[in-house]
């Protein structure tokens, strides 16, 4: 890039470019490195669900149901979804110490490879997973951990958890 700029002004400096060409061609040259450089992103739109970890599905289930007039949108053995607007509250029965078991971030225009990819060029190991607790995802869904071992899940706005059909 040094060279190109020196030739740039060399060119400008012998006549060969006027003021304006000069300005013209460092901008593009700026704009062009800067577009190189800029990392992949994506763009949040949701809070799509929250997960919790708890010892006792159906008292769990009774206990946010009751307090949060939720319906449930989804259900299997290990796990009820409770709807909650445009999100819900997954409950996931599980043999290890209750609390966040992961919480999902609803991304417009998801693409699991793409978020994968923006989250590594930031540094963090993200993880596809095709499927959970034995039921298979329709769409890739995108994990990576928080400074706290928390898991964060990258989904569609539209993700309602992943159930079995009804048999």
């Amino acid at each position: 890039m040094r060279h190109t700029i020196e030739t740039l002004v060399s060119r400008f400096e012998r006549g060969l470019l006027s003021r304006r060409e000069l300005v013209s061609a460092l901008a593009a040259l700026a704009g062009a490195t800067q577009a190189a450089a800029a990392p992949e992103t994506f763009r949040p739109a949701t809070l799509n669900h929250v997960t919790l970890s708890v010892t006792n599905l159906e008292q769990s289930r009774a206990f946010y149901q009751g307090i949060l007039q939720a319906e449930v949108i989804g259900s299997v053995q290990a796990e009820k979804d409770l709807s909650l607007g445009s999100g819900f509250l997954a409950l996931m029965s599980v043999n290890r110490p209750v609390g966040i078991d992961h919480f999902c971030i609803g991304v417009e225009g998801y693409d699991a490879n793409r978020i994968a990819k923006a989250l590594e060029a930031q540094g963090h190991k993200p993880r596809i997973l095709t499927e959970a607790l034995g039921v298979r995802f329709r769409a890739p869904q995108v994990y990576v951990k928080d400074p706290d071992g928390i898991q964060v899940q990258f989904s569609s706005p539209r993700y309602r958890g992943e159930m079995p059909a009804p048999k």
